[in-house]
């Protein structure tokens, strides 16, 4: 067992010296992209700073070392709950991982969040909204609640509270919580639907908000596609407009929450709600596809942003930006390659979903996810 150089050693692991390409962790038949998401795959609340006081103290700060972790006691009896074998995680990293995603001296902390989703039960892709959707192409109901499900799961495995709303038969895009509303602060504002067919889930949103002890809760007057259209990003409201939400639902977004409102414009249609095109990643970081947006609203992210993270064509087209992150975690498509290789760099540790049967509605991590941000005295009296 090895020692910290003055830190306490890490019961069932070891950690060794290795020239091995990193980070890859092995875990049963499966493998994972970073030692934490395969830890949690066996409920094992341990992070990768864990490791940290096993490591020789004279090689934590040799950006050249690679390190080898063993978990040389796994708890008995567990089994992995993708294949049902027993798990053995083998993880070869290096330095950046195991101190826990760190750039420049920042490290990305997680913060416990709350979440409303709904289960596709009765998805399908009658009609079309935007450019994603063909009525005439297969859908399968249970891949996508398969898919689904795998997402809340993987919502409670990393500590967050996730309430349901049950889903509605005749209503097949409700599965897109995160059009429903905007909570901040315990207040709620409900969506104002651009299309008739999804409109019936605005009474279904306000019903629930009522039941679950939000006291300041009403639909918007405009146009307004709730999270689909607002992302919050610290002291400001990021607020699109151009396909579905109406410009002036910003300034009665703005008086009815009272905080600032900063609007941008979308112009591919493939990218309709803001979240398809951006996602904040913590207070002062976000990642977009600048060609989605007016050469204005470029320029104002540029100002805002100086740092952001940039998506390619093709990981906007993967959806790479419906990502929900709780400051270090930030789930998105796989297939968003480049942006997963950019958040690492970042010292964010990505983890890659697979919905790609909701993707043939236009949506993905994301438009499944309304945060429910809860105030001082306000908020839901109960999770599930």
């Amino acid at each position: 067992m090895a020692s910290g150089g003055g830190g306490a050693p890490l019961a069932g692991v070891r950690v060794l010296l290795a020239d091995r390409p990193g980070p890859v962790a092995s875990y049963g038949c499966h493998t994972w992209d970073s030692p934490a998401t395969a830890i949690r795959a066996r409920h094992r609340r341990i992070g990768p700073r864990t490791l940290l006081p096993a490591i020789p103290r004279d090689a934590r700060h040799d950006p050249n070392a690679r390190f080898q972790a063993v978990w040389t006691k796994p708890p008995t009896g567990h089994r992995s709950h993708f294949c049902g074998q027993p798990c053995h995680p083998v993880w070869h990293g290096d330095r950046t991982a195991l101190t826990g995603g760190m750039e420049d001296g920042v490290r990305r902390t997680a913060t416990r969040r709350h979440y409303l989703m709904v289960r596709p039960t009765y998805f399908d892709v009658e009609y079309s909204i935007n450019p994603w959707m063909d009525p005439k192409k297969p859908t399968f109901t249970e891949v996508a609640v398969a898919q689904w499900e795998w997402l809340r799961n993987l919502y409670l495995e990393l500590g967050h509270r996730v309430e349901q709303l049950q889903p509605r038969s005749g209503l097949p895009d409700m599965v897109f919580a995160a059009n429903g509303a905007t909570v901040v602060n315990g207040q709620a504002l409900v969506a104002r639907f651009r299309h008739t067919h999804r409109c019936p889930e605005s009474a279904a949103y306000l019903r629930w908000f009522r039941e679950h002890g939000y006291r300041n809760v009403r639909q918007a007057r405009w146009i307004n596609e709730g999270e689909g259209d607002y992302l919050l990003a610290g002291p400001r409201l990021l607020a699109g407009s151009g396909f579905r939400t109406n410009t002036e639902a910003h300034l009665e977004s703005q008086e009815f929450f009272g905080m600032p409102v900063v609007g941008l414009t979308l112009v591919d249609p493939r990218y309709y709600h803001l979240d398809t095109a951006l996602a904040v990643l913590d207070h002062d970081t976000v990642m977009y596809y600048p060609k989605a947006f007016s050469a204005g609203s470029r320029r104002l992210l540029e100002e805002l942003y100086p740092d952001a993270i940039t998506a390619s064509d093709d990981d906007a087209a993967a959806f790479g930006l419906n990502a929900v992150s709780d400051g270090r975690h930030v789930v998105l498509p796989q297939a968003a390659t480049g942006l997963i290789s950019q958040l690492r760099e970042r010292g964010f540790e990505p983890i890659g979903a697979d919905l790609s049967e909701l993707l043939k509605a236009g949506g993905s991590v994301k438009c499944c996810t309304l945060e429910l941000r809860a105030g001082q005295t306000e908020g839901p009296r109960r999770g599930r």
